[in-house]
Formats: structure tokens, C-alpha cells, sequence
């Protein structure tokens, strides 16, 4: 994965009153927009975040942050507006520590959360404490937790998607037929001479849907059209998450998707990587059982 400097991030789940001093958030994300591969499209103020939406039970939703503190260049503490009612049990504070890596300076990070999944708060990697006293890196993150590679997300700011564009792993760079095969076996694009482009543009995806080739969509993209903007490399294989171009997204597109491939057949789950993915098995949910997405199978190809 393509690294710069990290960026600590510290939530927590509270409500402070306006005071002197009031922490601000530091550039590049004061006043601006950005898109998250989890959680949707994220809009900060110089004080505010919202779209940042921690669903923790069917009927408590997270949606309000405010930033808490800034301390150096390299962490922030922002806190929310509600606190959570576990089950049998008084409301608590939520805390979430996000641990941020720069991909492309100022406008594309990948971020993961530094806490150990909450069995009773939707498997949400959150730190819960009664008092609402936590307000330090040592308090709020665990830094024992173990966290899957793949367990990341994305951030784009927007307006400069085509700045958060990436050279792609050696393994993607072709052009070649497909065949899409979903997680009963079902084929499609079989009977079609297909091209996924990797070559023309070595940071960006294309499929070709016009008349005489395959109409299925492919990476869940209206448009055929997307740009890399992070990469991990793992022992056997890469997975590269790609932005999906399409001006609106409708149906069953997605604006990120995840394809995980070793030169021969490649795995896609929509948004994030799915946190076991690999290139020849079709992706599942947390649940390790329920199919989230399809293989697809590479013909010839030319580089």
C-alpha cells in the first residue's frame, strides 16, 4: 500500500458545549467533502462532521461528530451528539479510534479502526466507557487489537478523484477477455469477447458495454469507468479498491469496489474489500457465510 504519514483519528461519543479554544479540524479536511468506501459521502465544517453514520443497533444511529481536540499534526479526538444504550444496561460513551495512512498527499487516505469488534454493538470496532472520561490515544485505542489487513476503508476528497488515482499492482496491468461467474456458478460473458482494461491507463479500470459485447455490469459500474485509488499487496495475490466514475450512482452500482486478483481470476465486492477476500473465492460478508459479490475468470490477455 502506497504510504506517506499517518494520521491518528480518536472518536468519541459525547456532547461538549461551545467554549474558547473550540478545536478545529486541521487541513485537508476543514470545510470539505469527502467520500468513504463504508460509510457514504462525508461533509466536515471547520468543527463538524456528519455523514460519518456508526449504525449500532436497528434503532440507534451515530450521525453528529464534533472535533474534541487537536493536539499535533499527527491526532484528533472529535466526540458525537448521542450516547448508546447497550442491552440491559444504562447509556454508555462510544469511542472509535480511526488510524489513517496518506495515499496521495491532501486528497486520499485509507484508514482502519484501532479497537476490537463490539459483539453487542453490530461487530463495530468501538471502545465503550461509562463515564465519558476517555480522552487521550492511550485511552481510546488499543493498539493489541488485531486488525485483517483488509479490514480498511477509503477516503476521496471530492472534487479530486482523478488526483487520487494510483498505479495498480503489477498483476493487474493487462487487457484481457472475461467471464464473470456468481457464487452458485453461474456463468455470464461467456459467449462474448470481452476487454477489462488495465493497460491504456495503468490507474484506472475500463469494460466496454457497447452493442455486440457483454451488457452485464461489471465492478458494479453503470459506466465502465473507474480509477484505482489504493492498493495492498498480500502473499499470493493484490487487491486494488477503485472509485467508480459514474456521475450518479443508482441501482445496483456502488461508488467503490474491491477486486482482489492473482493475474488469473480475481474476486469483487462492492465498497470495502470484505476482510478475508482473496482472488479465487467469491467474496463473503462479516458472517463468513453470506455471498457479497462474484469471480471473474480472465481469457488471454496481452500487457
Amino acid at each position: 500500500m502506497k504510504m506517506f504519514r499517518n494520521i491518528v483519528i480518536y472518536f468519541t461519543v459525547t456532547l461538549i458545549t461551545g467554549i474558547c479554544g473550540q478545536c478545529t479540524f486541521p487541513s485537508p479536511f476543514a470545510s470539505s467533502m469527502w467520500h468513504d468506501s463504508t460509510r457514504g459521502d462525508l461533509t466536515f465544517t471547520d468543527t463538524t462532521l456528519t455523514g460519518w453514520d456508526v449504525t449500532l443497533s436497528p434503532t440507534q444511529t451515530i450521525d453528529t461528530w464534533t472535533c474534541l481536540d487537536y493536539a499535533d499534526s499527527s491526532k484528533l479526538v472529535i466526540k458525537a451528539t448521542s450516547r448508546f444504550t447497550l442491552v440491559g444496561s444504562s447509556q454508555v460513551y462510544v469511542y472509535a479510534c480511526l488510524v489513517l495512512t496518506e495515499v496521495t498527499a491532501g486528497v486520499s487516505y485509507t484508514y482502519q479502526q484501532r479497537n476490537v469488534q463490539e459483539g453487542n454493538a453490530a461487530q463495530n470496532r468501538l471502545r465503550f466507557n461509562s463515564a465519558g472520561t476517555l480522552a487521550s490515544a492511550s485511552d481510546v485505542c488499543d493498539d493489541t487489537a488485531t486488525i485483517p489487513t483488509l479490514d480498511f476503508h477509503v477516503l476521496v476528497l471530492s472534487g479530486s478523484e482523478s488526483s487520487a488515482a494510483v498505479i495498480l499492482p503489477t498483476s493487474f496491468l493487462f487487457s484481457a477477455d472475461y467471464i464473470l461467474q456468481a457464487s452458485d456458478g453461474t456463468l455470464t460473458c461467456n459467449d462474448t469477447v470481452d476487454v477489462m482494461d488495465m493497460c491504456s491507463d495503468t490507474s484506472a479500470l475500463t469494460f466496454d458495454y457497447t452493442t455486440g459485447n457483454c451488457q452485464e455490469q461489471v465492478a458494479y459500474s453503470a459506466g465502465g469507468s473507474l480509477y484505482c485509488v489504493a492498493t495492498v499487496s498480500l502473499t499470493s495475490y493484490d487487491c486494488a479498491v477503485f472509485y467508480n466514475r459514474d456521475p450518479t450512482i443508482s441501482g445496483t452500482a456502488t461508488r467503490f469496489t474491491c477486486i482482489c486478483s492473482d493475474g488469473n481470476t480475481a474476486s469483487v465486492a462492492p465498497n470495502n474489500c470484505t476482510i478475508y477476500q482473496d482472488a479465487t473465492s467469491v467474496p463473503t460478508d462479516a458472517d463468513m457465510t453470506t455471498p457479497v459479490g462474484y469471480l471473474i475468470n480472465f481469457g488471454a490477455k496481452t500487457r
